[in-house]
Parts: C-alpha cells; structure tokens; sequence
C-alpha cells in the first residue's frame, strides 16, 4: 500500500506519524471513493496526471507501458455508472462478451492499446482485467484428537458441530431448514452425495420423490458434468450446509431439509475467472436461490466485480455468505468475497483447542471494515465425500422432480441411459478413485474430513437456512443481526478482527426474531424446476427394441455415448457393444466390447459487425454465456427410431447461439407389425397399444447430429457479417490402448497415459469432405476383433472452405490467436499427406484437426443455422472403419425420420427475491421458440399466486397472447404487479398454449394407431416437445416496509460493528498513534439525516472521514457527519493519539442522533494512552523482524546472525502469534518480543 512510498529513513517519530497520517487519509481520498489503492509510481510513464489512470486495474500497467504487448488480447470488466441511460459506444477493436444483469458492467475483449480509450469514456467508472485465479483445492491439516461422537462413542477427530451451534435442539423443534434454497457456487456437488445418500432426496424411500437438488449449471465449459465434482470440494461444503446424514446420521448437515443448487464456477483444479463467478450469481438469483454459499475465497479487492456483485444480489434479498479465508494468521488477510461488505464473512473456531483456527483470516479488510462478523465449527468436519462416477448416478434423475412430474413414467428411461450408458463401459468404473478433498474416515468411505473457513461459513449456512426457513420475511440484514447479536464471544477482551461476534448460536438467535415474527407463519415450497439432463448425449437402445427385429447380422452393433456440454463440448466418448451376441455372452458389462475415446473439441464463431467492418471476431464457444444449460427435450419413448434431442443456449454481444444436438438410436422400415406390444404412455402412465415396432432394422445409426442456429438480438440494428464457423478436435481415440484403467494397474503402467494421444493418424476425403482421426486399439487385454476405430466430422448444410491439421496443441493456440490467417489454414494436399504419414510418436507430437465452414450474415432479428455431425465407425480393419464412418453421416442424413418439433422456451428474467407491499415489481422475460415448427397463437402469462389461507389461493397474472411465433425467434415481454398484502408468494413466466397443453397431458402424446410415418410426426409436432423449459419461476417475499421502519430506530435493531473500539491490529497506545476504520451499519431500512458525532473526550482522538464530496475533492476530516443512511452503509473514521492526553484509559462514546437531535445509539470507544510507546503491527505480509545482537549465538538462537531475518509472510513464524524455535511469543506469558528484535530502521 502507500508505505512503499517511503524511500528514506525518518528519524523523529512525530513526523513520522504525522506523516504516515496524511499518506493514510491521502490513501482513503482513493479508496472510499472506490478508486483502486494504486502507487502513482507504477503508473506508465504517459501522461501520469490524468484521472483516468485510476480507473484501470493496475495489473494491467506493465502491459500498457510495454509496446511489445500492445497488440495482447486481454479480457477486461466495464463497470459503469450505475446512473446512465444508455451504456456509451465502445472504441473499435472491443468485443462485449456479455453484459451483466447484477452488476452494471459488461464483460469484453480487446488489445491492451485500447484500454486507456476505454479509460477515457467518462461513464466507465472502473476497468478490471479477467484473469484466471486458482485456489488451493486441498483442505486445511485436520487435527488429531480423539474427542467423543454423538452417540457416545470415541471417534477420532469427530466433532458434532451441529450440537454445538444449537442445530439439534432446533431440529427437536421442527426447525430443519425446510423449503429454504442454498446455492453452492463451487467445483460442483456430486448429486448422489456419500454413495447414494446425503445430497440427493430427504426421506430416501421408493414411496416418496423428494429432491434435494432444484438445478445445476456449469460456468466452467469444459467440465459440462455439472452433477459431479471432480475434486470433492463443493460436495463437501454442500454436505455440511444440508445433507442428510443418510449414510451415517452423526454426518447430517445444519440444515437437512434444505433444497440446494449446484452451481459449479470452479474447475476440478480450482481455477476460476470473475466472470464465472459473478455469472453464477446471476443464475442462482434467477433459480429461486435464498441463499448464496461461498466455500473458498479468491484475490480481489472490496468493490471487485465480485464483491459488487454480492452487495448487489444481498439488495435483492439473498443472504450471502463466505469464508473470510484461509490466510491467517495474518491481519488484513481477508479475500473475495469476504471482501465485500454485505456479506455474511465467516472465520473458523477450532471446536477441540476453542480458539479460532490459526488459518482463518484475520481482519480488517482492504478498506479497513472490521472482520470476519461471525465465527462457526470449521476444524475437522466431516461431510460427504464426492466420487467422479459411480453406479450410484444410474439414481440421478429419479429424485430430481418435484412429485408432480416425478410420478410420470417418461422421466425413468433417464435411468435407463445411464445405466445403458456409462456404466455399461465396464466395472473399471468401480476402481476409479474418489476425489481427494480432505482426509479419509476411518471405515467410512462415503465421508470426508476437512477443515477451512468454507466448511465455517457452509455451518453458517446451514444455519441461516434453519432461521429464514422459520422467518421467511426476515431480510438478509435481519438474519446477520441475528446471528451476530447472539454469537457467543470465543475471549473475555474480543478481538473482532479475528473473532468477530463469537460462535453462532442458533436457538438464541431464532429467539431473538421470534420476538419479531411468528414462527412458521407461512406455507411456501421452492417452484424452481431443474432440466433433465444426465450430461450424456447417447444413441442407446434403451428400450430394446433392436433384439425384437433382428434380421440379418450385418446390423452395426454398436451404440454410442458422449459427454457433452452446453458449449457443444465432448470431453469423452464411449462405444458399446449392444449386439444380441453380446449381452447373450454378458459383453456388455466387459471393458474388453467397450472403447473409450476423447474428441476434446471446440467450435469457434468469427464474425464482423456492420458498423466496422474492418475489424475482425473470434470467441470460441466456450467464451459464450451460459443462457439456458444443456437439457433433454425429447425422449425415445415418443418418438420412434429411439429419437433423442438435447438443448441449450448460449450468447454474446447479442448473438444467441442455440445448441441442438439430435441422435437416432437406429432406422428402418415402419410397416404393420407382426406382433403388437404393449407400451406404457409416458405422460399419463396408461397401457397402449402401440404398432409403431420397427420390424426390419436397416442400421444403427452411430453419428450425433449438431446444429447451430445463430440468432442476431442486438438492440442496436447492427448486422453480424462474414461469419466462419470453425470446428475443432484434438480426438485422441482408445484411451485405456494401454491398459491403464485395470484394477491391476501399476504406477508405471499409469504413466503411459501420454502415450495413447500421439499414435492416432488424421486423414481427409476431398469427395465427401470428411475429416477424421483414426487408431487401432494396442490394448493386448482387448480381445474385441473390431479394434479399429474412425472417429470423424461432416458438414450437412455447408461446403468445406479450408481446413488444417497439425499437433492438437499448437493447432489450438494458432486458431486463437491468429482466427484464419492464411498461414495457419489451407495446406496442399502434400503437405496433408506428409502429415497423416507421420509417426507422431517419434516426434512427440500429438495430432488434431480444424475444419472452417462459411455461414450467412445476420440482420437484426434473423437467423442462420448449420448443421453438421461427429460419427464413429469401429470394425477390424482401417478401410472397415472408414466405410462405416461414412455411412453413419449417409444414415443421419438421408435415412432417419426428421421429426417435426414444436418447443418453446422462457430464455431469461430478472426476478428479486424481496419487496415490499404496496411498491411496484416490475419483471422483464425473454422467451424463445427452438422447435422447427411455427406457432400460430400460444401465450406468455406472468403469474403470482399463493395460499392466503387453507381453502384459498390468490392468483395474479398478466397473459399476453404471442401470435405467429416462428423457429428461432426471440422475444421480449415486461410485466408488472403491486403486491397489496405481506407474504409469501410463488411468481412464475410461463409460455404455452394452456388447452393444448391440457390435450397433451390427457390424451396420447401425439401417439396415432397409424403406421404412417408422416401422420406421426405430424401428430408429434401438435404439442409442445418439453415442458419444463417453458417456465422460470422462483419464491417472492413480501415485506411491510413501514413494519421495518417502525423499528429501525430501535437500539436492538440497528446494529454497528464493530460494536466497541479500538481493536487490533490498530490499537491506540501512544502519542501520534493512528487507525482507520470502517464501520458498518445494519440498519432495517434506509435512515435520512443520521448525525454521527462523539461526546466527551472523543473530538481530542476521533475524526470522520467525509467522503459525500465527489470524486475530484479530498476527503476531509471532521468531527461530525451528517448523512442518510442505508442497510450496510460503511462510516469511515480515524482514531489518533493525541500527544496532549494525559497517559490513562479515555473513554467516550460514537453518537448517532436523529434530524431532532435524539440519540438513539452509542459505540463506546477506549483508547489506554501509553507515554513514549510505539508498536509494531504485525501483518505478517510485509514484515520483516530483525534479529538483536544481543541474541546471536544465545541459546534457542544459536546459529543465528544479527543480518538474519524473521519473515512472517510464513504464517509458521508465530502460529497465532505463538512462538519461534520453541520461544513462545504470546504476551499473556509474559514474554517481551523487544529483547530479540533490533528495532533500529533498516
């Protein structure tokens, strides 16, 4: 911070303090006026006055005053004035990712020569930059006791944190965090939770359908499993929040009978951008999210993206809580989130020493707000422990509906995917590890231990969701006094910088708001409904069909399944062996009738806008925003041939891009049948006869069917021009050729998994413009004949312009840095050739390939749409698997039904979770139609509803009637509603024609007695595909905003904290001594001219810092302020050492008055003045302590010199300030730290 600036030794200490008080309140003139705390030094070397400087993020400095990296593409956030009208036209060479509905800023691209253009724009208020952070994904060290568990029994290392925060009790009581939804933004949440247990239903009984889990979405595109965590981390925290305690009940989580979100913004290496994050937010608001839960911190600042983010979404009424971090012992140690001033920020109390954990973060923050506000259990604790995949998912989707839908027979072929899916690739699955996040429990091997602050603030959590679900109308400010008010304090002196109120206490803190609100004294359950989709795209024979009309064997025998994510992704893919010969001979569950393969793709867009067309471009799909995720619309116990179709929906700077992706499980001829056979009818579980049984198969079709279709919703009218759509694939084939993944596998054998990627050869057909990568599988446990695979892609809708092959990894930079350029693309047929002859492994290079394909420009308001498909052709020779490869594109091209589909879409709203009666809601949706088929007449209807009393239900709606509603079109609607009485209501945008939606529902799902093929599509496209696509809907709480300011004068209802001065690590002890800090106040409601002043001695020791002035002025000093004030309003002070108190205690008190001049709150404030004492503030950051002379060669120090160092950057140093080669350093020994440092300046 500022002291760097100090370039020389200043020897008499009143100026020194002087001084370092004007460079502090200077510092503060920057940082209360949300400018970044910056060093005028590193500013470049190019017009440094300029207030724009301050505006950018100083990381980005160096780049700026590098001319070398001036053509560098650099990701950045725009935060503007939240004020504008109108958002103001960025310089040329900007690209807009996406703009953010929480925060007002927009997410772009661009070269670092544009950033001080950008800076310029007076609306722009700040400029980050995008950068990738990654978090440690281990655990703090547990620590080894062996305490008694809850049932009486000794247990090592168990700690009942649930009993020791009061949750138990509560559970007694009923309380259990009911209908209260928890969104967990972290590496995602193992649906299945510990084997089968604490994260997927509550009652876990066939009779009842009960999810626990409401949605899940992944920000992290190339991980698009978004129901299983790789590393175990958000599994975890997700448990301690509210799992059940299936598996074990000593495990149960705070609140059991919470819903959840999985929300996954962090990779399986815990690696993250802000983006993620601050898009997770969003989604979660969107979902019906009460809570959001933070497990980890990142770097960041009080007003980053993020920390604005969750101020933000905490004004629409969700509590959110995170961990203050793992840093400590160090003050000033807090990251982001904890960073952000309405946050709930949770340290962690060691529940075996009764100390807070030397690792959590110690206080203040960045801007000297006090921290963390509570303290939980976060040593030791045991939760669910996530496993990459186990049988257990065949359970997934099972639970995951509300009983309303669970109870309709079509959902259960979901299970029957998966298990005809993945786990019919063989029992390797059973040796793949559980991840590795914490320790293992001794025979427990569904659990996990692990310690941190996350796990404190997911018991925060937890117990939040115990309070809220109790006192639904409790806003989030109310809830943090709550618990603040009633913490329990961990020492007698408190210091709040590492404690904060003490440890949570739930009963107490329920019997605080009782005093407030009545118990339980609304009915209301979550209405968020999650999409299916198990993250799988498959062309499995689920239901058998094939084995019924076998007539010849020269029907393909294999089927396919593909991991595939909302960005069009494929991260594995897996062929089976489906034959009748197979099963007979139980291959099926052989990894030997099994391959594994790896396509790793990526499809990219290149494009020019109208209005520069000059400047070029490129973002891969996985740069796009998550609109709708990736979800199942139609299943093949409708549609014949075993029809599959997947959606979701992506954009950026306008352009929606909507990801179908279609599979066939075969095709033949649809003639009267020769026997019939019962079918049950998926939506309205009656027994049908059906003739629609294929009797003559002509194939298996083994090719996924992509398209894209491209839609322009700018609201400018510029046109998207010269687009290119560019696919590529690293297709790495036969992943277990090796042996790898056997039970009896060695480490050496495990290091030949390089290997399998560089032995595969690329190759090109110019005739039928097909691509593909080809292998023969060296697996000598393999005892399968058709051993060789070709795994390709094609083009259905346009010709091949260029194309390129080369080492996957250089291909894949060279196509992201420089788009088409000529150098990279358009080889000679010599070159190509020279290439696919290669032997790779000799030249450790690893083979990829990339294929460009023109598309049309896009006016405002049209589309354009490609479609394409990756096929597979596995047989016992190479020219075998090229011809197989070749006709699974002939197949799902010419071949399969084209079915018509009717399917409509809610894309997108902006709900809020709290407002008040009598205040306008206004909500804006944009709605979409992804079916092939136009709508004449259907409605979008706005609807607020709930149960005023036992037999009576209130219902509001708005109904707009959408008339000629095309494919593909996108379109937005605003409606609005006053709600008149406090409550609890469900709002919900649905689009759909509700009568035919009735017929559907009641009659045969477009299934006719007809064998004609046309009549069923025909009568297929009458009634919408999916209908839990066509909702978005969340739980609304409506409060008594003059109930609220009755109250908000009352001294137990207006909370400031830190509730008592000063505090460490800024203790006042001598003459000239200073602190800074930053209040916070918890006010109910908004307070209009609050007067903050001090009575007694308090003017001698404390000023106010006015920061009301605008941004060109200094903050100035003063003795009192007078200001409105609103929920979480920070008030900045600083207290000094007046050098003309006498020594002693001074006592006094911070007043707040009202307009009238009554007080009705009062800080006290202690300063014990000490004469001719300085001190030492032990950040631990940049602290160096140098050894005294009079120590060297001392016992305990032996071997030390007076030129060593003590550095408490390693939080090792002093443990809590503990002790250093077995010295102990804490004050209450007695120990005098001064007799072994020299103090001198150096």
């Amino acid at each position: 911070m500022g002291e760097t600036l100090i370039k020389f030794k200043i020897k008499n200490l009143k100026i020194k303090s002087i001084f370092l008080l004007i460079l502090y309140c200077s510092t503060w003139n920057i940082a209360l006026n949300q400018v970044f705390l910056i060093n005028p030094s590193n500013f470049p070397t190019e017009n440094k006055s300029m207030n724009f400087w301050e505006k950018i993020d100083d990381r980005l400095y160096n780049k700026i005053d590098n001319l070398n990296e001036q053509d560098d593409i650099v990701n950045l956030i725009l935060i503007f004035s939240p004020d504008i009208p109108n958002l103001p036209k960025l310089p040329s060479g900007v690209s807009i990712i996406r703009s953010f509905s929480i925060i007002s800023g927009q997410l772009v691209r661009t070269s670092v020569r544009n950033i001080i253009a950008i800076a310029k724009i007076e609306s722009i208020m700040r400029i980050w930059w995008d950068l990738p952070v990654k978090t440690d994904l281990k655990s703090k060290p547990n620590i080894d006791y062996i305490i008694n568990s809850a049932d009486g029994s000794s247990n090592h290392n168990y700690i009942n944190f649930t009993g020791e925060i009061g949750a138990q009790e509560m559970w007694k009581k009923g309380y259990t965090g009911s209908n209260i939804v928890i969104a967990v933004l972290d590496t995602g949440v193992d649906i299945t939770g510990s084997g089968e247990g604490d994260l997927d239903t509550f009652h876990h009984e066939n009779s009842t359908n009960d999810t626990k889990f409401l949605g899940a979405v992944s920000m992290v595109p190339e991980e698009p499993l978004y129901y299983s965590d790789l590393n175990g981390r958000g599994t975890f925290h997700a448990g301690i929040a509210c799992g059940t305690g299936y598996m074990n009940s000593s495990h149960t989580g705070v609140a059991p009978d919470a819903y959840y979100l999985n929300v996954k913004v962090f990779d399986s290496l815990g690696i993250t951008y802000w983006s993620f994050i601050v898009s997770g937010i969003e989604w979660s608001i969107s979902h019906s999210a009460d809570i959001i839960l933070f497990c980890t911190t990142i770097p960041g600042l009080y007003m980053d993206p993020v920390s604005m983010a969750v101020n933000n979404a905490v004004d629409r009424g969700i509590l959110v809580v995170s961990p203050v971090g793992d840093d400590g012992p160090s003050y000033m140690s807090i990251n982001t989130p904890g960073q952000a001033h309405k946050a709930l920020t949770v340290g962690a109390y060691n529940s075996l020493t009764h100390k807070i954990a030397n690792f959590s973060s110690r206080g203040p923050s960045y801007d000297f707000a006090v921290g963390p506000k509570v303290v939980a259990p976060g040593v030791n604790l045991i939760g669910p422990r996530s496993r990459i995949v186990s049988k257990g998912d065949i359970n997934l989707i099972q639970g995951i509906f509300p009983s309303e839908y669970q109870d309709l027979p079509a959902f259960s072929y979901m299970t029957d995917m998966l298990e005809n899916g993945f786990n019919k690739a063989g029992d390797f699955i059973d040796t793949i590890p559980k991840t590795q996040y914490g320790e293992e429990v001794p025979n427990q091997e569904n659990y996990t231990k692990a310690s941190g602050t996350g796990a404190a603030a997911a018991v925060t959590a937890g117990a939040a969701a115990i309070l809220m679900s109790a006192f639904p109308l409790a806003t989030p400010v109310l809830i943090q006094q709550a618990l603040m008010k009633n913490a329990i304090p961990i020492t007698s002196d408190q210091d709040l910088n590492i404690e904060g109120a003490g440890l949570i206490n739930i009963p107490t803190a329920f019997e605080w708001l009782n005093k407030t609100f009545i118990p339980n004294q609304f009915e209301f359950k979550p209405t968020s409904i999650p999409l299916i989709y198990p993250g799988i795209v498959t062309t499995s024979d689920i239901r058998n069909v094939s084995d019924l009309a076998y007539s010849s064997n020269n029907v393909d025998p294999y089927e396919i399944s593909a991991v595939f994510s909302t960005q069009a992704m494929m991260d594995a893919l897996i062929v089976l062996n489906s034959s009748k010969d197979a099963k007979e001979t139980n291959q099926e569950f052989s990894s030997n009738s099994s391959s594994i393969h790896l396509p790793l793709n990526q499809f990219g867009l290149e494009y020019t806008i109208s209005n520069n067309k000059n400047e070029t471009f490129f973002h891969w799909f996985s740069e796009f925003n998550v609109i709708r995720e990736m979800h199942q619309l139609i299943n093949e116990m409708i549609y014949r041939e075993g029809y599959n179709r997947y959606a979701g929906v992506l954009e950026i700077d306008g352009l929606y891009a909507v990801i179908i992706a279609e599979t066939w499980s075969y095709c033949g001829d649809y003639s009267n049948p020769l026997a019939e056979r019962n079918i049950t009818n998926p939506f309205t579980g009656e027994n049908i006869t059906s003739e629609y049984i294929p009797i003559n198969i002509t194939n298996r079709v083994n090719a996924i069917k992509f398209s894209f279709r491209f839609i322009n919703s700018r609201e400018d009218g510029l046109e998207f021009q010269n687009l290119h759509l560019v696919s590529y694939f690293k297709a790495d084939l036969y992943l277990n050729e090796t042996g790898i993944i056997e039970t009896s596998s060695t480490q050496d054998q495990l290091g030949t998994i390089y290997n399998f990627t560089l032995d595969d050869t690329v190759r090109f057909n110019n005739s039928n413009q097909v691509i593909w990568v080809e292998d023969k599988n060296n697996n000598t446990y393999n005892i399968n004949p058709d051993n060789i695979t070709a795994m390709g892609f094609k083009s259905f809708s346009h010709a091949l312009e260029r194309y390129s092959m080369g080492d996957s990894i250089n291909l894949l930079v060279n196509i992201t840095l420089n788009h088409l350029d000529s150098l990279v693309w358009n080889k000679t047929n010599d070159e190509f050739n020279e290439f696919s002859n290669k032997n790779h492994t000799d030249k450790d290079e690893d083979p990829g390939f990339a294929l460009v394909y023109n598309l049309e420009n896009i006016s405002t308001g049209a589309s354009t749409e490609f479609t394409g498909a990756l096929g597979i052709g596995q047989s016992n020779t190479f020219e075998n698997s090229r011809e197989r490869l070749f006709n699974e594109f002939n197949l799902l091209k010419n071949n399969v039904t084209k079915y018509n589909v009717t399917d409509l879409m809610v894309l997108s709203t902006n709900f809020s979770r709290n407002t008040e009666i009598n205040n306008k809601y206004y909500s804006k949706v944009k709605i979409i139609n992804i079916g092939n088929m136009p709508v004449n007449e259907t409605q979008i209807s706005f609807l607020v509803n709930r149960k005023s009393s036992e037999d009576e239900y209130e219902i509001y709606s708005v109904l707009h009637i959408v008339r000629d509603f095309q494919p593909f079109e996108i379109r937005t609607y605003i409606a609005s509603w006053v709600p008149l009485e406090v409550g609890v209501y469900n709002m919900d945008w649905a689009i759909g024609d509700i009568e035919d939606t009735y017929k559907y529902i009641t009659q045969n799902s477009g299934l006719s007695q007809s064998g004609d093929k046309l009549v069923f599509a025909e009568n297929v496209s009458l009634s919408e595909a999916n209908y839990l696509s066509n909702s978005l809907s969340r739980t609304v709480f409506v409060i008594n905003g003059t109930f609220y300011d009755k109250m908000k004068y009352d001294d137990d209802y207006f909370e400031v904290f830190p509730s008592k001065l000063d505090q460490n690590p800024m203790k006042i002890y001598a003459p000239l001594d200073f602190a800074i800090y930053n209040l916070t106040i918890l006010s109910l409601t908004e307070m209009k001219d609050i007067t903050i002043k001090t009575d007694g001695l308090g003017p001698n020791f404390l000023f106010f810092l006015n920061n009301t002035q605008n941004i060109e002025q200094n903050i100035s000093v003063v003795s009192s302020i007078t200001q409105n004030i609103k929920p979480f309003s920070p008030i900045p002070l600083v207290l000094i050492g007046n050098p003309l108190s006498p020594p002693g205690i001074n006592k006094f008190n911070i007043l707040f008055s009202k307009s009238d001049g009554e007080i009705f709150k009062k800080i006290p404030v202690e300063i014990n003045m000490n004469p001719n004492r300085g001190r030492i503030w032990f950040d631990a950051i940049h602290l160096n302590l140098f050894v005294s002379k009079n120590l060297v060669g001392t016992g305990g120090f032996s071997g030390i010199t007076n030129s060593d160092v003590i550095n408490t950057s390693n939080s090792d140093t002093f443990g809590s300030f503990g002790n250093y080669n077995n010295i102990n350093f804490n004050s209450s020994d007695g120990f005098d730290i001064t007799r072994y440092l020299d103090l001198d300046e150096r």
